[in-house]
C-alpha cells in the first residue's frame, strides 16, 4: 500500500500504467465473458453495454479536458506558483462535484425520461431496467471525481495509483459471482460504485496527506488562451462523443444484439487501445509537455517518434494475427452458454475491420498528446473539427443505407482523413516533428508482422477447424518468424533494446 504514496520516474510510471491497464481490462475481459454466458446478448444486454458506453463518454469528456487543457495548465503554473496550481486543481474539484450532483439528481427523478432522449430503446423495455438507469448515474458521477483525482496523482508522478484502477473491474466481477442471480446485471453497477468510492477516498487521502492540500476552495481564472484552449478542446471533444453516441443511437433501433455483439468486440479491441495506445500517450505526455515547456524539441520529436515504433512493434502482430484468426478467437472466448452463433458471427463482422482500426490509429494517439503538450489546441480546431463533421455526415448516410457493419469502416476512413488534415496542422504549427518518418515507421514494422503471418496461414489450412489448436499451433508458428524477422532486420537489434529500455 505504501507504494502507492511514493513519486516514481516516466519509465516505471509507464510499467505501472501498462501493468495496471493490462490487469484491469483482464479482469474486464473475464466479466465479459461471464456477461456473455449468463446473458448471451438480447435487448438487455443491448440496454445494459449502451448505458455503459454512454456513461463512459462522460468520463471520456472529463479525462480530455483533464489531460489536454487542465494538468497541461496546471503544470505550467507548478513550475511559477505552486501554491497557485494547487488552488486551481482545488477548484476544478469542487466543480466536478457539483456536476456530479446535479447528474445524480436528475437521473434519480427522471431515469427513463432521459434515457429515452438519447436512444431509440422502447420506453416499456428502458422501465423495466429502471434501477439499472438510475444505478448509472450515480456510477458516471462518482467517475468524473475519481477520473480528476487520478489526473492529479499522475501530475505529480504518483504513477503507482494507476493500479486503483483495477479494482474497476476487480469488484464488478466479485458483485457478479456473488449477487449475479439475485441482481442480474445491476450486480455490475453496484461493483462500479464501490470501486469508485474507494478510488475517491485513497486518492483524496494522497492530497491531504503527501500533497498536504487543504481543500479551500478559491475562484482562478483562466488565462484568455487557456480559456480559448479548453473551448477549442472540448468542442472537440463533443464532436467526437456525439459522433460515438451516433452511430449507437442509430443501432439501438436495429435488431437486438447488434449493440451487444458490438461491445464483445470492443471488449478486445479497446483492451488493446486502453492498454497500449491510450497508456503510453498519457504518459508520453507528461514528457512531451515537459520537453515544450523547456522548448527542447528534438527529445519532443525523439520521443514522439519512439512511443510510435514501440507501439507498432507490439500492435502490428497482435492485431494482423488476430484479424485473420478472428473466427477461432470469437469461438474461443465467447461462443458459449447463451451466446449464439449467430452473436459469434456478427461479433466477427466488427471485429476484423476494428483491429485494422487499432493498429492506424497507433500514430493517431501519439498525434493526441503532441497537440496538447505544445498548447496547439485552438490551431487544431479547424482541421479537427473538419474530421469530425466528415464522420458526422457519413454516419447519418452509411448505417441507416448500409447497415450497423459500416461502423468500423467508417472510423477507418475518419482516421485516414484525419492524417490528411493533420499533416496541414503539422507542417505549420509541430514543423520539428518528423510528420512522414511516423508513417514509415508503421508500415515497417506492419510489413515484417503481414510476412511473419504468411506461415502461419499456411500452417493452419493443414490443421482440423479446432479454434484451440488454430490459435496455439499457428500462433507458435507466427511469433517465431516474426521475432526471426525483427531480429535479422537492419533496425531490430536497436528497436530489441529499445522495447528492453523502455521509452524514457
Amino acid at each position: 500500500m505504501k507504494a502507492l504514496f511514493k513519486p516514481t520516474s516516466y519509465r516505471q510510471g509507464t510499467v505501472f500504467a501498462v501493468g495496471a491497464t493490462f490487469v484491469w481490462k483482464l479482469i474486464s475481459f473475464i466479466n465479459a465473458l461471464l456477461l456473455a454466458a449468463y446473458f448471451g446478448a438480447t435487448y438487455k444486454t443491448d440496454i445494459y453495454f449502451y448505458l455503459l458506453v454512454i456513461m463512459s463518454f462522460g468520463s471520456v469528456f472529463t479525462q480530455q479536458l483533464n489531460n489536454a487543457v487542465l494538468i497541461p495548465e496546471a503544470m505550467f503554473l507548478q513550475a511559477r506558483q505552486p501554491q497557485q496550481a494547487q488552488r486551481f486543481l482545488t477548484m476544478w474539484l469542487y466543480i466536478y462535484v457539483l456536476i456530479g450532483i446535479l447528474v445524480v439528481l436528475a437521473g434519480g427523478f427522471f431515469p427513463v425520461k432521459l434515457w429515452d432522449l438519447f436512444s431509440r430503446f422502447e420506453t416499456p423495455e428502458l422501465t423495466q431496467q429502471h434501477t439499472l438507469l438510475i444505478l448509472g448515474f450515480g456510477w458516471f458521477s462518482l467517475q468524473l471525481i475519481a477520473i480528476y483525482l487520478q489526473s492529479i496523482a499522475e501530475m505529480y508522478k504518483y504513477f503507482s495509483t494507476a493500479w486503483l484502477g483495477t479494482l474497476n473491474a476487480f469488484l464488478p466481477l466479485c458483485c457478479l459471482l456473488l449477487f449475479g442471480k439475485q441482481l442480474g446485471l445491476a450486480s455490475m453497477l453496484y461493483g462500479f460504485i464501490a470501486a469508485n468510492v474507494i478510488q475517491i477516498v485513497v486518492l483524496l487521502g494522497l492530497c491531504k496527506v503527501k500533497l498536504n492540500w487543504d481543500f479551500k476552495f478559491c475562484w482562478t481564472y483562466l488565462p484568455v488562451r487557456t480559456r480559448q484552449n479548453m473551448l477549442a478542446h472540448q468542442s472537440l471533444t463533443l464532436l467526437g462523443l456525439i459522433n460515438s453516441w451516433l452511430p449507437l443511437y442509430l443501432m439501438s433501433g436495429l435488431n437486438a444484439g447488434v449493440i451487444s455483439a458490438l461491445n464483445y468486440c470492443k471488449q478486445l479491441t479497446d483492451s488493446t487501445v486502453e492498454i497500449f495506445s491510450a497508456r503510453v500517450s498519457n504518459v508520453a505526455k507528461i514528457a512531451l509537455t515537459e520537453n515544450a515547456a523547456t522548448a527542447n524539441w528534438e527529445d519532443f520529436d525523439h520521443t514522439f517518434l519512439r512511443c510510435i515504433q514501440f507501439l507498432a512493434f507490439l500492435l502490428a502482430p497482435l492485431t494482423l494475427f488476430s484479424c485473420y484468426f478472428a473466427p477461432y478467437i470469437v469461438e474461443m472466448f465467447f461462443q458459449r452458454g447463451q451466446f449464439s452463433a449467430q452473436a459469434a458471427h456478427e461479433t466477427v463482422l466488427f471485429l476484423r475491420p476494428m483491429l485494422i482500426w487499432v493498429l492506424l490509429s497507433i500514430p493517431g494517439y501519439l498525434q493526441g498528446s503532441a497537440i496538447p503538450a505544445h498548447r496547439k489546441i485552438k490551431e487544431n480546431f479547424p482541421y479537427a473539427l473538419a474530421a469530425g463533421i466528415f464522420f458526422t455526415i457519413t454516419a447519418l448516410w452509411f448505417i441507416p443505407h448500409c447497415g450497423a457493419f459500416s461502423y468500423p469502416y467508417l472510423c477507418i476512413a475518419v482516421q485516414v482523413v484525419g492524417y490528411g488534415l493533420n499533416a496541414f496542422l503539422f507542417k505549420k504549427h509541430l514543423p520539428f516533428i518528423s510528420y512522414a518518418k511516423q508513417f514509415w515507421n508503421l508500415l515497417s514494422v506492419t510489413l515484417k508482422a503481414g510476412l511473419a503471418l504468411l506461415p502461419a496461414v499456411g500452417v493452419s489450412l493443414l490443421l482440423p477447424a479446432n479454434c484451440w489448436i488454430q490459435i496455439l499451433v499457428c500462433g507458435t508458428v507466427f511469433v517465431a518468424v516474426y521475432a526471426t524477422l525483427i531480429y535479422m532486420s537492419n533496425d531490430g537489434k536497436k528497436l530489441i533494446q529499445f522495447c528492453l529500455d523502455s521509452f524514457f
